[in-house]
């Protein structure tokens, strides 16, 4: 089997299994650590993150990124939203994919990069969670310990894995909407 089939294939299990979950009524928290566990059991050498956003959309808030270090995690809850803020401030701040190749010397991760070297980060790619409306409620980052670029599979992986966020944050949104 060639690596762009077995990938494909992998997405469409990642894809199956989430849409599962949420058809099932399964929590918000269970759906999102599925996606972010999943992702990383297929391929190991990605430490994936969600993160979303207050109501008031101007902080990140509850991120599951179970991979991650506790330090790490403690840090970036409640952290701004803001232009040339790391890869997932400044993702949800444009409401654009921000890739990172080398997060010890880009200019977005100016203040953060002791952080990120005690975390042993390389690289951060982040893609906003975006709702059917254009909110941005989130964001999806892959994280790797090297320094290094997605290929044209991992942008679609990054891509399928906020859309999957999305509709499960959205669908939680309602059923809460719903039972008010």
């Amino acid at each position: 089997m060639s690596q762009q089939l077995h990938i494909n294939n992998q997405l469409n299990q990642l894809r199956n299994h989430t849409l599962e979950l949420v058809a099932q009524g399964e929590p918000l928290s269970t759906v999102l650590h599925s996606i972010v566990s999943g992702v990383e059991q297929k391929f190991p050498k990605m430490i994936c993150c969600i993160l979303l956003l207050t109501p008031q959309r101007t902080h990140f808030c509850h991120g599951i990124a179970p991979s991650l270090p506790a330090f790490y995690n403690e840090a970036i809850d409640g952290l701004a939203i803001t232009d040339n803020l790391g890869s997932c401030g400044t993702a949800a701040f444009r409401a654009q994919r921000v890739v990172v190749a080398d997060i010890a010397t880009h200019p977005y991760w100016a203040g953060f990069t002791q952080l990120a070297a005690q975390a042993n980060l390389g690289a951060c790619w982040s893609e906003p969670i975006i709702s059917a409306n254009g909110d941005v409620l989130g964001t999806f980052a892959i994280y790797h310990q090297i320094k290094t670029v997605p290929s044209e599979l991992e942008f679609r992986l990054i891509e399928q894995s906020a859309y999957l966020a999305s509709i499960s944050i959205e669908r939680d949104q309602a059923n809460k909407l719903i039972w008010q």
